[in-house]
């Protein structure tokens, strides 16, 4: 990758993570960022630097109403940026420069920053209506996980839908679901979509738990998504052989990955299910703990030390060179031939010298 899209609004974390008068510190984009919420509810976010002796911002505390206080001296910031209080001396204000600030919005227990120096955009946030607490399907707890792998690792990985066979074998899938249907295609000029489906397999565990959990064989598809530039949509479900999707059921997990430097990222995950089974609550308890689990055990243990391991490799080589496979690694090579695309297009549009970014949306 030779850049990141900055136009666009990343996930620096859930807003549970962020109570009034939190401070928390995250690196997105390799920029270091401090974001705190005042004790009117509204969140914060200005570079993590104090201007005096450049010690960070995040390592202090939030004070007054919506002000954040550099632990070194004790000079107080606000929102915008500005020194606004300086506890030494006659209390005159240093003339230094004005932070930066990134506009802020909260989305679906989401605080999203906007990272580009454009009119930020409410319209480039995901659709993330399957998630909300009105939604008609049942709503799983959502996590996220720190990977040291470049994101775009991350989203080759989610899209290549046939490496649960082996990756996930015996949770997604098995020797079986090495023989797929698949198809792919882009759609528009930032979204890519791939689709697998197996006909009559033994069913792995995490389809067997969200379906029926008797064994029975299922047809069972895996369609994925990428929009940018780092959405990852995935309906993973399963009916009976021969037998109509919507008289099955399916998990919609929507995956948020946000570079942090070139090496690492975070990946956020939420999780809904559409026609669930009837179950007692007893048994819907212990099934949510079991897919808890797995899903765990997916991201943290499998999927992760893959990648892992990939990238030394990678790093060792010093160029990354894949030699794509027919019928699974369409959808990598077209999101990143967009990504690509997208890249050149925002670097044509950027001033020489970049302004102040924009006012919050919220």
């Amino acid at each position: 990758m030779t850049g990141w899209i900055y136009n666009q609004w990343y996930c620096s974390m859930y807003s549970e993570l962020l109570p009034a008068g939190a401070v928390e510190a995250r690196v997105i984009l390799e920029e270091s960022i401090v974001l705190w919420r005042g004790q009117d509810g509204l969140v914060h976010a200005i570079e993590d630097r104090c201007p005096h002796r450049w010690a960070p911002l995040s390592i202090g505390k939030q004070v007054g109403i919506d002000r954040i206080r550099c632990k070194y001296h004790g000079l107080e910031f606000d929102g915008s940026g500005r020194c606004v209080h300086n506890p030494h001396g006659k209390g005159g204000i240093p003339a230094s420069e004005t932070l930066r600030r990134y506009p802020v919005h909260e989305y679906c227990g989401i605080i999203w920053l906007w990272m580009g120096w454009e009119e930020p955009s409410l319209a480039l946030l995901p659709d993330l209506s399957n998630y909300l607490p009105d939604s008609p399907h049942h709503v799983s707890k959502p996590g996220w996980i720190a990977v040291d792998v470049p994101f775009e690792l991350m989203i080759d990985n989610v899209l290549d839908l046939s490496h649960v066979a082996l990756v996930h074998e015996g949770i997604l899938g098995n020797e079986e679901s090495l023989i797929a249907e698949t198809g792919f295609e882009q759609r528009g000029a930032d979204s890519v979509f791939a689709r697998r489906f197996t006909r009559n397999i033994r069913a792995p565990e995490y389809f067997d738990l969200i379906y029926k959990a008797d064994g029975r064989r299922l047809d069972i598809w895996n369609d994925a998504s990428w929009k940018a530039p780092s959405h990852l949509m995935l309906e993973v479900g399963c009916c009976d052989v021969g037998g109509k999707r919507s008289d099955g059921t399916a998990i919609l997990a929507h995956h948020v990955l946000t570079p942090a430097t070139k090496t690492s990222c975070m990946y956020h995950y939420l999780g809904a299910q559409w026609n669930p089974p009837a179950r007692s609550p007893e048994q819907a308890a212990k099934v949510e703990k079991r897919l808890a689990e797995l899903r765990k055990l997916a991201f943290s243990e499998q999927d992760g030390p893959l990648v892992a391991a990939q990238f030394k490799v990678i790093q060792r080589m010093g160029t990354f060179r894949p030699l794509p496979l027919p019928g699974i690694d369409q959808a990598a090579v077209l999101w990143r031939r967009l990504y690509d695309r997208m890249l050149k297009d925002e670097q044509a549009r950027r001033p020489m010298q970049t302004v102040e970014a924009p006012r919050s949306t919220g």
